[in-house]
């Protein structure tokens, strides 16, 4: 399933169903929806292309049968009419989440996600990807 740009949506609008798009592909651990979001030409800095992405992606849903993820989008730059970076805040976890008030002290992979797309043929596409670990306080601030 593919978020196709759609008239009448603004970039964002799109950009955050792409993010929805993904969140719910890794949560079913889909790995085909998963590269249905990354293009042919993904590589980022530690040298990945879109095959080892995928590759990394699938053996992350191989070693989880659960996953539950909790996003949040701090920014998105549109560079122009074909390009976008967006810094995207991801909580991982095996279980549902609890109440906000509750997930200071709730068990989870936090990352900080710096993602590069670009529109092609009509969709975004992932086309680099940085990402490093976070925490709860820069998660909810």
């Amino acid at each position: 399933m593919l978020v196709a740009c759609a008239a009448g949506e603004t970039p964002e609008q799109q950009l955050r169903a792409w993010v929805a798009q993904g969140e719910a592909a890794v949560e079913s651990r889909s790995v085909s929806g998963f590269a249905a979001q990354v293009s042919a030409r993904y590589r980022d800095r530690q040298g990945r292309n879109r095959r080892q992405l995928l590759a990394l992606a699938a053996r992350y849903f191989l070693g989880h049968r659960d996953i539950h993820l909790l996003t949040r989008i701090r920014r998105i730059e549109l560079i122009d009419r074909q390009r976008a970076r967006l810094t995207l805040l991801v909580a991982m976890a095996g279980r549902p989440f609890p109440d906000p008030q509750r997930l200071p002290g709730f068990r989870a992979d936090l990352y900080r996600f710096q993602l590069a797309l670009a529109r092609e043929q009509g969709e975004w596409r992932l086309t680099g990807a940085e990402w490093r670990r976070s925490s709860w306080p820069a998660f909810l601030e």
